[in-house]
């Protein structure tokens, strides 16, 4: 699957970064900025050296939620693509979850979250922690 990191909406999360150094997604190979961590933020954070795109996190995140987990495996992941459903029951939810990251709402790209849902996490790169 092609990747870039523009989403549907036209947000650019590297475009948002001050570094401005690269590095590619340790999951899906998308291009990534890499950034200073804020230590308030207590879910995703910016990864200072190699980490994961903001697509591949948020994927991370429904996948260890149970409840979201077991709603996605009854809806399919597809559902990220209704653009209704996700304004109305997804965008209170991501409200407050961003609130506590360092991933503005505009980085998602649902078309690339849905393509690579269940791509395996590479061995010894698991996301221990929402980085």
């Amino acid at each position: 699957m092609k990747h870039d990191s523009k989403n549907e909406t036209g947000g650019d999360f590297a475009s948002k970064d001050l570094l401005g150094i690269t590095s590619n997604c340790l999951r899906c190979g998308t291009p990534c900025r890499l950034g200073k961590p804020d230590p308030k933020a207590r879910a995703i954070v910016r990864a200072d050296k190699a980490g994961f795109c903001p697509n591949c996190m948020i994927e991370h995140f429904f996948g260890s939620a149970e409840v979201l987990k077991l709603a996605i495996a009854k809806l399919g992941p597809e559902i990220f693509l209704n653009a209704e459903w996700r304004e109305k029951t997804l965008r209170p939810v991501m409200r407050g979850l961003l609130a506590h990251t360092q991933m503005p709402e505009d980085s998602i790209n649902w078309i690339e979250v849905v393509g690579n849902w269940g791509m395996p996490w590479p061995k010894g790169h698991e996301p221990k922690e929402m980085q």
